[in-house]
């Protein structure tokens, strides 16, 4: 993750339909979508801090 210096990934999370616990995509290129949980949140956020991880 977040491989490229000074070009920070954004990965947008839609809170509304996860707190409703309907499966939740993100999208993280093009190409790849996954599955939103909680550790997956907070292993981005880990890799590369909260501002690369914009909750909507």
């Amino acid at each position: 993750l977040c491989k490229s210096p000074g070009k920070q990934p954004v990965y947008v999370i839609d809170e509304a339909k996860r707190a409703s616990g309907k499966t939740v995509m993100m999208k993280a290129d093009k190409s790849i979508w996954v599955n939103v949980n909680e550790n997956l949140i907070d292993d981005l956020k880990r890799s590369c801090g909260d501002e690369c991880v914009a909750l909507r």
